[in-house]
């Protein structure tokens, strides 16, 4: 094969279990963190040998470290070669993943418009509303991408887009359809009904889970390293799963 690079070949190596389990001791989704252990980690992926067989404790190449990932099990000694080859090769980086989009004209306006949608007043951060624009504008249909600054402009001039009871008020009628996409797409991180996935990064910022009081599946947001006691079912990770949220805060 190519040379492996980190983004192409070894990154998808580490599932977000593995990473998750590890972070107490690197980021096994950084570059330069990996690049840094990189040693250290293909010698915990080796087994010790012992009269030229895998050491039956488990043990790794890596004093006092079983063989890893201890969780998930030991990678197959394919993987273990690209690892290799990828330090033998001086650990190139590879083509890095898109730079975040630069916030747009539209963006104050569909902040604002989304803290009175979702009900979560701290909306913020511009980058991912710009984010959330672009896939609202590939995903919803071409009458829904017309509507979009239709429907910031007549807010700016009527904030009143809800009833009392969270309803779309009859003068917003004709934008209903958007209107749910923006507030799913808030919570879920998708229009098509299935949460984003943690390789795009906005699975994890759904308002679904501070309206629920929980961790993303399949996330944490802190450096425990025992954040989940056993490894999830279902490949590796969770999260992939319709949730019903509850009311957002106020």
């Amino acid at each position: 094969m190519d040379t492996p690079t980190y983004y192409q070949n070894i990154k998808p190596l580490f599932s977000q279990y593995d990473r998750i389990k590890m972070m107490y001791f690197a980021d096994l989704w950084d570059y330069k963190q990996v690049k840094a252990h990189a040693k250290t980690i293909l010698l915990s992926l080796k087994p010790r040998m012992v009269d030229g067989k895998p050491d039956p404790a488990g043990w790794s190449e890596l004093p006092e470290v079983h063989v890893m990932p201890l969780y998930t099990g030991p990678w197959p000694k394919s993987q273990v070669a690209i690892f290799e080859s990828w330090i033998a090769a001086g650990c190139p980086e590879g083509e890095a993943p898109p730079a975040p989009p630069t916030p747009g004209p539209l963006v104050e306006g569909f902040l604002t418009l989304s803290r009175v949608l979702t009900g979560f007043d701290d909306l913020n951060d511009k980058v991912l509303a710009q984010t959330y624009i672009n896939r609202l504008l590939a995903e919803s249909n071409a009458a829904k991408n017309n509507q979009l600054e239709a429907l910031l402009t007549a807010f700016s001039h009527n904030p009143q887009v809800l009833d009392a009871d969270g309803n779309c008020v009859s003068s917003y009628s004709q934008y209903l359809a958007l209107i749910q996409d923006i507030t799913v797409l808030w919570y879920l991180s998708s229009i098509d009904g299935a949460l984003g996935t943690p390789e795009n990064n906005q699975y994890i910022q759904g308002l679904v889970w501070p309206a629920i009081d929980a961790h993303p599946m399949g996330f944490a947001n802190t450096n425990e390293q025992f954040y989940w006691r056993y490894k999830p079912e279902g490949g590796d990770f969770t999260g992939l799963q319709i949730v019903v949220p509850r009311a957002a805060k106020k």
